[in-house]
């Protein structure tokens, strides 16, 4: 009896064991996740401090500062030049007044009906049609959304017949894109790099 009895200690034991274990590992777990947590705080009030220092000293920073400064106002412009891109290709502007996403073509918000800005300036080789809105490239003659000629006064010459469309698979999302696009019109992926 004496050996059943040694056995069933051992058993208790071994199992009072694991039992310690496991409530040690949820405990270490448990406190992990609190490191964690706080460290994540922390990396906010970093970045906290770090955007209430440049929006205060964006223009006297200093010096151990100024490039740091001067990479974030590089990314920022970068930033509004490739949104205004993406709102150029989507035919889309800002109201001024609500900030509402209206097309370029239109006078009138349609969300609160103020003014609309004027649509952004073609950028690079491309022009906004007078009739349509659509962004066509400059050296077109005719507009690919609407066919009104690009030109004041359209050159003389012979008439060919419209060419093929031409397309290419956008590396990043697979969509079929028109070749002369410079992005992507599914998402935005810059083609001619």
């Amino acid at each position: 009896m004496a050996f059943f009895d040694d056995i069933g200690k051992k058993i208790t034991q071994a199992g009072t064991d694991a039992m310690h274990k496991t409530k040690e590992l949820a405990d270490v777990a448990r406190i992990n996740g609190l490191i964690s947590d706080e460290e994540k705080r922390i990396n906010n009030a970093y970045y906290q401090i770090g955007k209430v220092y440049v929006s205060l000293h964006a223009d006297n920073c200093e010096p151990d500062f100024s490039a740091l400064v001067e990479a974030i106002k590089a990314s920022e412009a970068k930033v509004a030049d490739y949104k205004q891109q993406v709102q150029i290709i989507r035919g889309v502007k800002r109201c001024s007044n609500c900030g509402a996403e209206i097309a370029s073509n239109v006078a009138f918000c349609n969300s609160c009906g103020a003014k609309a800005p004027e649509a952004p300036i073609a950028a690079g080789n491309m022009a906004q049609c007078n009739t349509c809105g659509k962004m066509v490239k400059t050296e077109m003659a005719f507009c690919t959304g609407c066919g009104t000629p690009m030109k004041a006064t359209p050159q003389p010459g012979p008439i060919f017949a419209a060419p093929q469309k031409v397309s290419v698979m956008c590396p990043s999302c697979g969509k079929e894109t028109d070749a002369d696009s410079d992005f992507c019109m599914e998402c935005g992926f810059r083609l001619n790099q």
